[in-house]
């Protein structure tokens, strides 16, 4: 039961939440007590100090050992009071980020996630199957000509290999009748989106739409000219739901995850007066 809980995506989403709330309060101002030159630790954050090296190493630490815990953490808060003095927190684009997405996280209260059940998770499903869907995968072997190599007769080349292919017995593979290759002579289940990354849209269009079992071509990509010869069509389908379960959970965990997350910020949102001027004033320099 408890390894069962440990891959349950909604108690990892409870998890680290928790963690990231309580270390959210180790930092906090409840942490230090503190004017522009005061740094106090208080009571509190040296035993949550404590608590996080138990958990971490099994053991109390012992006074040498706390010591340097805070001052690891006086360190931190010096760094932190330096850098904010010296303005290195104002028009940064990586610390602005940083506190956004911190925000973000902290502002979602987890504790408001609901565990979906089955009949939400099937209703989802139901909703949204076409965004599981697996898309049609192909594999196929081609024969290369070198448009370096060959120059203008490269295309003309092609055609003249792929009328001696059928004539009889046509083989299944034979890059030994085309020119070398950098990259692989034969693939194995491959979408066209990933055909399209090695060889480009169009060679991967062309070869979606090609028959199977026979050598056809020639096809151009930025390499050259291909003659192809698909082996096999794996054709599109939806996985059932108990194969993609696991990932249904994570996606609706998700949605409710944002729908919080943009539930806050709308509460946030009307406590401050917003004015956008799209257009310049003419009589500013």
């Amino acid at each position: 039961m408890f390894r069962k809980c440990l891959g349950d995506p909604f108690v990892h989403f409870m998890f680290i939440g928790a963690l990231l709330f309580s270390l959210y309060g180790l930092t906090s101002k409840d942490a230090f007590l503190k004017d522009d030159n005061d740094i106090q630790i208080t009571a509190e954050a040296v035993n949550k100090l404590r608590q996080q090296w138990t958990r971490q190493n099994g053991s109390t630490p012992d006074s040498a050992v706390l010591d340097e815990l805070v001052e690891s953490l006086i360190h931190q808060e010096v760094l932190l009071r330096e850098a904010k003095r010296l303005g290195l927190d104002e028009n940064d684009t990586i610390v602005r980020r940083r506190l956004i997405q911190k925000m973000e996280f902290l502002s979602a209260n987890l504790s408001q996630l609901q565990r979906p059940d089955e009949a939400v998770l099937l209703e989802y499903f139901k909703l949204h199957r076409e965004q599981y869907r697996v898309p049609e995968k192909r594999s196929f072997t081609h024969i290369y000509f070198s448009k370096e190599k060959r120059g203008a007769s490269v295309f003309d080349d092609a055609k003249e290999q792929l009328e001696m292919l059928s004539v009889a017995p046509t083989p299944l593979r034979a890059p030994e009748r085309g020119d070398n290759f950098i990259l692989q002579y034969d693939y194995r289940e491959r979408s066209q989106q990933r055909v399209a990354q090695i060889f480009g849209v169009e060679f991967a269009r062309d070869l979606f739409t090609m028959k199977t079992e026979q050598w056809q071509g020639p096809v151009w990509s930025e390499y050259g000219a291909h003659l192809l010869r698909i082996e096999h069509v794996t054709k599109s389908t939806v996985p059932d739901f108990a194969d993609i379960r696991t990932r249904i959970l994570d996606d609706v965990i998700n949605e409710q995850l944002m729908a919080l997350k943009e539930k806050t910020y709308q509460e946030m949102r009307t406590h401050y007066q917003v004015d956008v001027a799209y257009q310049a004033d003419e009589n500013s320099n």
